[in-house]
């Protein structure tokens, strides 16, 4: 069985509020994927707005933010991406390091 990775995504407001760490799941990529479409946006070249929009769209679907995706913009300071978060319940220690 594939080993599972996550991808984790923690937000920094400007009033100085940390949001997360939340998953991103592939809901939340549906989810920018239509909206990129919708928008015109060339998500493969545009990092900041994929990472930002992937960021609201985890914390809107888990209730961490209310605010819709241009008051967040307006409020966001920074999102930190982890990408390839190991499972909390995964031991680092027996984790497959072959390459």
């Amino acid at each position: 069985m594939a080993e599972m990775r996550r991808t984790m995504i923690t937000v920094e407001l400007a009033d100085g509020k940390i949001l997360g760490p939340e998953r991103v799941i592939f809901a939340d990529k549906m989810r920018l994927e239509r909206s990129a479409k919708a928008n015109k946006w060339d998500i493969g070249r545009d990092e900041f707005r994929t990472q930002s929009f992937l960021a609201w769209a985890a914390l809107e679907r888990t209730k961490g933010t209310a605010l819709k995706y241009d008051e967040f913009l307006d409020k966001l300071t920074d999102v930190v991406f982890e990408a390839n978060a190991q499972d909390e319940d995964e031991d680092p220690t027996t984790a497959d390091t072959s390459a």
